[in-house]
């Protein structure tokens, strides 16, 4: 793992999970092209995870290092676990693919976070979820697909606020601008999952 001021370089699964756990304001997590496969026992069912905080000066940043070749986030089953989950305020995650886990990308008691032109694909159950009084995060130009596996209910990208009130379903539709309660999706394309289209 490469380091160069508050950039740091990624390149396996090891220190994808080293740059996570030893994260903080104004952290720029650069990842090679490839697959990170996490695999053995996790708390919680969260394999990557991201719970320190930034800041609004200082967000914390998890990117693909070449959004053309994006790197691959995975789980090894989709009937358990979370692929990304974050939990600290203040995070940009851009230019990823997650996919094979229970769950793909899940916002919890995070604010001001932002999810950016990422995939989501091959999930048990829902793709992107923002829940736990999670606040001022925005989703956007974000792709969902072949979700609700294991759980046809559950394939959506979906928003929660405070109030457990939820926006958004698995239709395909390509949403210009959905607000609610200080959450924001742009322009994120969500496709009915293999087994609700049957």
């Amino acid at each position: 793992m490469a380091t160069t001021a508050n950039s740091i370089y990624v390149t396996d699964t090891a220190e994808l999970k080293e740059a996570l756990s030893q994260a903080k304001p104004g952290d720029d997590i650069v990842l090679a092209p490839g697959k990170y496969v996490y695999e053995g026992s996790t708390p919680k069912g969260r394999l990557f995870v991201g719970e320190a905080d930034g800041t609004e000066d200082k967000p914390i940043t998890l990117r693909s290092e070449n959004p053309n070749d994006p790197a691959v986030l995975s789980g090894i089953e989709v009937s358990k676990n979370y692929v990304l989950t974050i939990l600290g305020d203040h995070w940009i995650v851009r230019d990823i693919v997650a996919e094979n886990a229970g769950k793909g990308i899940i916002v919890d008691n995070s604010c001001y976070t932002k999810i950016i032109n990422c995939e989501v694909r091959n999930i048990g159950q829902e793709g992107i979820h923002l829940r736990d009084d999670s606040s001022y995060c925005i989703v956007e130009s974000c792709y969902v697909h072949d979700t609700g596996l294991t759980h046809p209910s559950y394939g959506e990208a979906e928003v929660q606020n405070p109030l457990q009130v939820t926006v958004s379903t698995a239709i395909t539709t390509l949403y210009a601008t959905a607000v609610l309660d200080r959450m924001l999706q742009l322009n994120t394309l969500m496709s009915r999952s293999t087994q609700q289209a049957q």
